[in-house]
This record gives C-alpha cells, sequence and structure tokens, in this order.
C-alpha cells in the first residue's frame, strides 16, 4: 500500500461511516478501496498513472466495472493531510449521492386491488 493510500485508510475511517476494504479484487482487478454496500471503488492515483497508456487501461476498467454497476472515483494521491482530505470531499460527495438513491425507494403504481384506493363508483 502506498503512502497516499495508507493516509486515505487513515482519515477515510476516522471521519465516515462507510466502510471501505483495502485491496480487494473486484470483477479481476484490484482496486485501492472498495465498498461493498455502495458498489463503490475508490482509486488513488499517483504518477503510475500518468502516462497516456495507462490512463487508457484505467478508463477500460472503469467501463468494465461500470457496466456491472460499479462507481469508480480517482483520487489524487498525496502525502499531505489538507490536501488529502480535499480530495475525500470528492469521495464523500460521491457516497452521499449513492446513499440518497439507495433511500429512493419507487412507489408501486396505482392498482384496482389497492386497498388504499376507493371502490370504483364510489364518491368521497
Amino acid at each position: 500500500m502506498t503512502e497516499g493510500e495508507k493516509l486515505f485508510q487513515e482519515l477515510w475511517t476516522k471521519r465516515n461511516g462507510c466502510q471501505f476494504y483495502p485491496q480487494i479484487v473486484v470483477l479481476g482487478y484490484v482496486v485501492d478501496f472498495y465498498s461493498f454496500k455502495l458498489k463503490l471503488a475508490v482509486e488513488v492515483d499517483g504518477g503510475y498513472h500518468l502516462p497516456v497508456s495507462q490512463r487508457e487501461k484505467d478508463e477500460y476498467r472503469d467501463q468494465v466495472l461500470t457496466k456491472h454497476g460499479i462507481k469508480t472515483v480517482r483520487i489524487e494521491t498525496t502525502t499531505d493531510k489538507a490536501e488529502m482530505l480535499r480530495q475525500i470531499e470528492k469521495v464523500k460527495h460521491t457516497v452521499w449521492n449513492l446513499r440518497r438513491r439507495k433511500r429512493r425507494k419507487p412507489r408501486p403504481p396505482p392498482s384496482i386491488n389497492n386497498p388504499r384506493l376507493p371502490a370504483m363508483g364510489a364518491t368521497g
């Protein structure tokens, strides 16, 4: 685990309720951090990810994960706590949005058999 990944793990677990597991294999890819509950992968990208060839591989990998319902958030690696906290805000925003979407439960459409609806022909 890189220094930036260690810092992310330290700062995240101290401030947030969503649990991320480090270095998890998902669909044959090792992701830096993964939340099973939210189907969210966090990648802490350093200099290794700068070459165009690596960025193309990362994009392809993100597309594969997305096709399987897994969201990927990429943040820049840093060993500076203040900067990592700014990067973590990006992850927090994504977690908040994913949780909000999960809470929205679709309501069933009105039905003739719904006991809460007045009987046909009844006046209210």
